[in-house]
């Protein structure tokens, strides 16, 4: 691919005839101009006759001059014009003097740049053919000069016919005269004039990819070439552009995650990072956009998610299937962590093992004897089992859930959307009622045992790696049920064992500053309003059972918890109801306040009280802010 172009611009650079003609290498954005023009010019060293210091290369970016462009030359065949230190040196040469001074660049005893007043450096000499002793210029970003085709191409005319410099113009024509017919014919006609030959460049991705993957030094290339190059087929992305970001990052999550990878997760998460990536940066899916469903679209039906959308709701119009429910009953590592790692750049390697490493442990969920749950069994592997396998597993499931062996609220979802999901497509018996009626009647005479979860967050997408489906009215009905449920039972609990924390609070301090805070904390109590479950006279009463410097770094903590500190965790609505408690007790500090003179321990039991007073005023602030009006005194 491409071949023919290089071998034709080879034979350009290398002739001893003078064409007087320009080439130019037309192409959209992304198809890889940059990439042939750098490749080609790699094949000039200082063995070959024509050399690689014969070569410059200038873009016409935001080029609104000839006098720019001239500069543009000047400081590509003299590089430390465009260096920091000659910018830094023009400042301190505008300062010194208003006329300007000037620049003897090739030792002729002629001035060849000045130093204007303002700082900018501009050429003396008007002979711009006789300073060009290269023997090619490449011209690229044609279309992004600010001067209209007839300017540039007047200006090059003189180097093309007057001296013995080739011209390779690079660009993206169609954007150059945006779709207006009279631009388009007045180009044209300029162009005839300067132009001789001109290519379409086709993005050579093989090729590109290859080379990509040299550049980043990527593992197992081999795999990678194939897979990228099958994926941007697939998505019919030939951006080279796109595909090299995606490789380049692909390179930073590999470097932040690979270690913590089971070997047979590899490849699959590293080719939906490319599939997000890509679709991502061709602006197909948006944040937000339901991950299952993209990576349906893709490994399903080979379509890019737009393509994949606009096909279901086709299907659906014409009610070829009333269910298209499979995206959500299919594997997704790193499930809910994709679209801050896609949509917002989170590379942060301490999160994105954590998330793994969590949705591992919820997979290599076993029992005593080492077997993975029947739940799990099923989830894994309903689709290969035969009516002999599917339907005693499916009872059992059935058997234990009504026993109250599933009892984490993940668990209980996944159980809901499996079993609503195969009993509308007829895979089951029970009717979704039946279904229901089994995870209220757990809910009713389990509760006790159904494990309080406080981050509901990390299962509000799906657990383990499986979603939740978004179609499903009833299952819906069942995640706001169940949402409800965990909230109660995470506010009971909490209360229990806060109540049992400040009983004990003495025997381990380090403890309880850990399950109050967020940072470095435990999240034992992550949005619990602990303040208001607790009688705040036996609180006082404990605390002053401890050293005054303990007292002073449990409240402390308190203002670590609720952000006022170092403003980690946002103040929410779910801490407002801790203000009552939070005012009581410090006025119980405050009314035990005696003089501080010849008292060491009241000037810290004051400091205490000063923090207290502050954070009741702090709660004040965002209580107003959330709508609250708090009763201040």
């Amino acid at each position: 691919m491409n071949e023919h172009i290089r071998d034709y611009c080879k034979k350009f650079i290398e002739s001893q005839e003078n064409p007087h003609y320009a080439v130019f290498l037309n192409g959209k954005w992304g198809t890889g101009k940059t990439y042939f023009i750098n490749k080609l010019l790699e094949e000039y060293t200082d063995d070959t006759d024509v050399k690689s210091n014969d070569i410059i290369k200038i873009s016409l970016f935001g080029v609104k001059s000839t006098d720019e462009i001239d500069m543009k030359i000047y400081q590509a065949i003299h590089p430390i014009l465009s260096s920091k230190a000659v910018k830094l040196f023009g400042a301190v040469v505008k300062s010194a003097i208003k006329l300007g001074t000037t620049i003897d660049l090739n030792g002729d005893s002629k001035d060849d740049i000045s130093l204007s007043s303002d700082g900018l450096f501009e050429l003396k000499s008007g002979d711009k053919v006789n300073s060009i002793s290269k023997k090619l210029i490449i011209v690229d970003d044609f279309e992004r000069a600010i001067l209209t085709p007839n300017q540039i191409f007047g200006y090059f005319s003189e180097i093309i016919t007057e001296s013995d410099t080739r011209i390779i113009f690079i660009g993206n024509e169609e954007n150059i005269y945006d779709k207006d017919d009279e631009k388009k014919k007045e180009y044209l006609r300029i162009k005839e004039k300067t132009i001789g030959v001109e290519f379409e460049l086709e993005p050579d991705k093989k090729n590109a990819i290859d080379s990509f993957l040299s550049e980043l030094s990527l593992q197992e290339k081999k795999f990678f070439s194939a897979k990228t190059f099958e994926i941007s087929e697939i998505l019919k992305c030939n951006n080279l552009r796109t595909i090299w970001q995606a490789l380049y990052n692909l390179n930073i999550f590999i470097s932040l995650i690979e270690n913590s990878l089971e070997e047979n997760d590899k490849e699959y998460i590293f080719e939906i990072f490319l599939i997000l990536y890509i679709q991502r940066n061709l602006e197909e899916i948006h944040k937000g956009d339901d991950i299952n469903s993209i990576l349906t679209g893709y490994y399903k039906y080979h379509k890019s998610y737009k393509e994949y959308t606009e096909w279901l709701n086709e299907q659906q119009n014409q009610k070829k299937d009333s269910y298209f429910f499979e995206s959500y009953l299919t594997h997704i590592p790193l499930l809910d962590a994709w679209n801050k790692l896609i949509f917002e750049g989170y590379y942060n390697k301490e999160w994105l093992n954590k998330k793994y490493e969590d949705e591992l442990s919820i997979r290599k969920q076993q029992n005593e004897s080492k077997e993975i749950s029947n739940l799990f069994k099923l989830i894994n592997d309903w689709r290969s089992f035969s009516n002999v396998e599917f339907e005693p597993l499916v009872k059992k499931v059935f058997s234990e859930f009504e026993e109250g062996k599933y009892v984490h609220p993940g668990e209980i979802l996944l159980f809901a959307n499996y079993m609503i999901i195969f009993s509308k497509w007829e895979l089951i018996p029970d009717s979704v009622d039946s279904i229901i009626s089994i995870i209220n009647n757990l809910l009713k005479e389990k509760k006790e045992s159904i494990i309080p979860l406080p981050d509901w967050g990390s299962i509000e997408i799906g657990y383990g790696g499986y979603a939740y489906s978004t179609d499903i009215e009833e299952l819906s009905l069942v995640r706001k049920q169940l949402k409800e449920f965990n909230e109660n039972n995470v506010n009971r609990h909490a209360k229990i064992d806060f109540i049992n924390d400040i009983t004990n609070i003495s025997k381990n301090i380090d403890e309880f500053i850990k399950n109050i805070i967020h940072v470095n904390g435990t999240y034992k109590y992550y949005k619990q309003p602990i303040l208001s479950f607790i009688d705040i006279e036996e609180f006082y009463k404990e605390l002053q059972k401890i050293d005054i410097s303990t007292r002073e770094k449990i409240i402390n903590a308190f203002s670590e918890r609720y952000g006022k500190t170092y403003g980690n965790e946002p103040f929410t609505k779910e801490y407002i109801p801790d203000y009552e408690n939070l005012k009581k007790l410090r006025d119980k500090f405050k009314a035990d306040e005696k003089p501080i003179t010849y008292n060491p321990q009241m000037l810290f039991e004051k400091n205490i009280t000063k923090e207290l007073e502050e954070l009741v005023t702090y709660f004040e602030k965002h209580m107003e802010r959330c709508g609250v009006s708090p009763q201040k005194g």
